[in-house]
Parts: structure tokens; C-alpha cells; sequence
């Protein structure tokens, strides 16, 4: 099978970005009907009775349910503009012409997100192992204050993409120069 071009890998592995596309708007407006949960549960002194959303007692609960919230909405957000431009490189893998000077911008774009979504998971963990010890409970975080070493490759992988695209745009540009 062919990597670029129509009927091209690239055009299936599009299909399935545009997909993820979907689903991360979808998740960005769970996470935002989540904001607005978590206010009406806090005004009815932590109980909310609705019908498909019921949650009673603990009012802890709904300090995790917003924690859990806005790290959602975080990655979520993150997610749409990663498969935004993913979308935008794969349309020029599926023109057959990949070397173009925005997928180099596109691929700095998504290690930038992806970096941005690792040290702000870093720093809402901290914070929140902060915040619990200083009012002397415990968090309930499940997460490690760790920098994800797989995410700190994967940003170094995509930071070395982005130089091989920037290189390929130029080039691809000195050849029709002399053509």
C-alpha cells in the first residue's frame, strides 16, 4: 500500500484522526458540562439530583469531580489541537506533497501541546499534593508527580520531525528554483 496519494495509508490513518477529531470536541464539552455541574452540586451543598447525573454526600467528591474536570478539559483541549494539525499534515500527505513549510510549523505545534500538557499535568499534581498537605488530608490524585518519560521522548521525536519537514520544505523549494 502506498504511503501518500489518494487510497493511501496517509488517507486511512486520516479518516481515523478525523475520528479522534470528533471524539476530542466531544470530550472538551462533557468536561465543560462537568463545569457546570460542579457549581450547582457545591449550591445545593453537595447534592445533585438530576436524572441521568445523581451524586450525594461528601462534598470532597465534588472537589474530585472538578480536579477531575479540569485535567479532562486540559488533555481534551490538548487533543484538538494536536489532531487539528494532524488532520492538516495528513491532508498534504494525501496531496502528495508533504514537504510544504506549515507541516514544519503543524509538528511544532503538537510537541508544543504536548509539552505544555505534561509540565501542566506535572504542576495541577503538585499542586494538588500541595494544597491537600497544607490543609492536612490527604488527595485523592492518583497520579505520579514523575515527568512522564515517554511523553519527554515523544516531544524529542516530534522536535526532530519538525527539523526533517523544515528541511524537506527548503529543499523541495531550491529544486523548483532551478527547475
Amino acid at each position: 500500500m502506498r504511503a501518500l496519494g489518494q487510497g493511501s495509508l496517509s488517507a486511512v490513518l486520516k479518516v481515523a484522526i478525523d475520528g479522534l477529531w470528533g471524539l476530542s470536541w466531544l470530550a472538551v464539552g462533557l468536561s465543560l458540562i462537568i463545569g457546570v455541574l460542579y457549581p450547582l452540586a457545591i449550591a445545593s451543598g453537595g447534592r445533585l439530583d438530576l436524572p441521568a447525573f445523581r451524586v450525594d454526600g461528601d462534598p470532597r467528591v465534588w472537589q474530585d469531580v472538578l480536579f477531575s474536570g479540569l485535567v479532562f478539559l486540559a488533555y481534551a483541549t490538548a487533543c484538538v489541537v494536536i489532531t487539528s494539525r494532524l488532520r492538516e499534515i495528513f491532508a498534504t500527505l494525501i496531496a502528495g506533497d508533504p514537504f510544504v513549510p506549515e507541516n514544519a510549523k503543524r509538528l511544532r505545534m503538537i510537541w508544543g501541546a504536548v509539552l505544555v500538557l505534561e509540565i501542566g499535568r506535572l504542576a495541577i499534581v503538585l499542586g494538588a499534593h500541595g494544597l491537600s498537605a497544607l490543609l492536612g488530608g490527604e488527595t485523592s490524585v492518583l497520579w505520579s508527580w514523575t515527568p512522564n518519560l515517554a511523553v519527554l521522548a515523544s516531544v524529542s521525536v516530534l522536535i526532530v520531525l519538525e527539523h526533517v519537514f523544515r528541511e524537506g520544505a527548503q529543499l523541495r523549494d531550491e529544486v523548483q528554483m532551478t527547475v
